[in-house]
């Protein structure tokens, strides 16, 4: 378990983050505290402003929780943004992707029963979609050959999406782990193919 996790807990690493668990870590209705941006990186400055994401039990105790945030006394500036269990997909995308690729856990609820550790280990893929209605048929099989590649009985050549962590959803569509988007990106500007990209989550 990290340093950062400690169920039910606090982490002792800097004054403002302890001040901010100890408050709000009694309050029942906080089920889970995630610290995100320079602080959860490290390369905070003097100004740097404390950004935490606080998941709650319902709408109804989010006024309560920023009334307490508001009764911490600290030099720093703290940036919470509280969202209840039922309204976490509602979100911001990319507010999302910043916390799940950055944050740090620094409070969750023993008692927790739903999947926030889950939520957390989620990751941003990206949905290509693509029509090769302007490629000729010679064109074609080439192209997909480069991108599923080929297996026979003596050889097997490994395509540019199992190169990537990729994989085929339907006929014309496959899904890639964000950070192999521009190898792919590449790939079909080579082949001059239109492509359209949904950010998923998964």
């Amino acid at each position: 378990m990290s340093s950062f996790l400690r169920r039910g807990g606090v982490l002792r690493s800097n004054k403002v983050i302890d001040q901010i668990v100890e408050k709000l870590s009694g309050k029942k209705e906080v089920l889970a505290i995630i610290l995100y941006g320079s602080f959860a990186r490290g390369d905070f400055g003097p100004r740097s402003d404390v950004d935490i994401f606080v998941i709650v039990e319902n709408t109804s105790a989010i006024e309560k929780v920023e009334n307490c945030i508001l009764e911490i006394k600290t030099e720093r500036t703290i940036q919470p943004i509280i969202r209840s269990l039922d309204k976490i997909k509602e979100t911001d995308s990319g507010l999302l992707k910043n916390i799940f690729q950055q944050g740090k856990i620094i409070f969750l609820r023993r008692n927790l029963d739903i999947p926030v550790s889950l939520m957390l280990s989620l990751k941003p893929y990206r949905l290509i979609t693509f029509n090769l209605s302007n490629l000729d048929q010679k064109t074609k099989t080439k192209f997909n050959y480069a991108l599923y590649g080929v297996k026979k009985k003596n050889y097997e050549y490994k395509g540019i999406l199992e190169k990537n962590k990729g994989r085929k959803v339907s006929k014309g569509s496959i899904l890639i782990p964000e950070e192999t988007w521009n190898n792919l990106k590449e790939f079909f500007d080579s082949y001059s193919i239109d492509v359209k990209v949904e950010e998923v989550w998964l």
